[in-house]
């Protein structure tokens, strides 16, 4: 459960470094949450000895979906818009709600860390759960990974979906052109 913490706090710092405030939106911020998947899940699920049981597909599939449906509501909160003055840059705008949504998450994995270590009956009632899920707990850790993973790659490709549908300031759209350069 350490890891979910770990992965949680750089999230966080990631996320209040390149994503709050308006920020230009080029190549490094476009790759960083794919190449920061690719490391963390690694460095996560692919170092050290895990012990995984049957359930834990299911269980780290349910952090992909709720993942996805945070990265969707992340993309919704999230501005996005072409700079006229800029030759058409693409700029990002995350405020309150994108921050509230990613602090929801974060801070909602670490109350729940919370309840499993500093209450025994919350653990024992968590503990029979995973049993009936024939889950462990790798499997739960592996949840909150791909559940940070998926929101922030969920969020990339929606907004250079959206990105794509925003008019240059010459007219054109960038889907006609390619990728943007932005």
């Amino acid at each position: 459960m350490t890891d979910a913490l770990i992965v949680g706090a750089i999230f966080l710092i990631i996320v209040l470094i390149t994503q709050i405030g308006v920020r230009p939106h080029n190549l490094f911020l476009a790759a960083m949450p794919f190449v920061t998947s690719v490391v963390m899940g690694y460095l996560v699920l692919g170092l050290g000895s895990h012990r995984y049981a049957s359930g834990d597909p299911g269980i780290a599939a349910a952090g992909v979906a709720i993942g996805v449906f945070f990265g969707l509501c992340l993309n919704r909160a999230m501005t996005l818009y072409r700079d006229p003055h800029r030759n058409g840059r693409l700029y990002t705008r995350g405020g309150a709600v994108y921050l509230a949504i990613w602090l929801f998450v974060l801070v909602g994995r670490i109350a729940f860390i919370a309840a499993l270590e500093h209450s025994p009956s919350f653990a024992v009632s968590f503990g029979r759960l995973l049993d009936r899920l024939d889950g462990s707990p790798d499997g739960v850790g592996a949840f909150f990974l791909l559940m940070a993973l998926a929101m922030s790659v969920t969020r990339e490709i929606a907004l250079l979906s959206r990105a794509r549908r925003i008019p240059r300031p010459d007219g054109s759209l960038a889907a006609a052109q390619g990728v943007s350069r932005a």
